[in-house]
């Protein structure tokens, strides 16, 4: 398998995991539309970029402090989050 696959099964498992929805609106949207949004930004080990590097053990461990959002919703909660200085 060459690492573009390898990337996109991973983010692929990963939307699957944490529901295949957007949390907020629960829609359903292309894998390029969904981001792995940190609940306590200072939690947040790993960006996704480092992330889909590793196995899925370590994969998942991350995403357990995570939601998944589409790119409109994770943009409006980080406002939400200035807003309400939670950054």
């Amino acid at each position: 398998m060459l690492q573009k696959e390898r990337r996109t099964f991973k983010k692929d498992k990963a939307i699957e995991y944490l529901g295949s929805c957007c949390w907020k609106c629960e829609e359903v949207f292309d894998r390029e539309l969904y981001d792995f949004h940190h609940i306590v930004p200072a939690t947040k080990e790993y960006g996704w970029l480092e992330l889909r590097q590793m196995k899925w053990s370590k994969i998942k461990k991350e995403l357990d402090k995570c939601i998944l959002l589409c790119a409109n919703c994770h943009r409006l909660a980080h406002v939400e989050m200035r807003e309400n200085a939670i950054l």
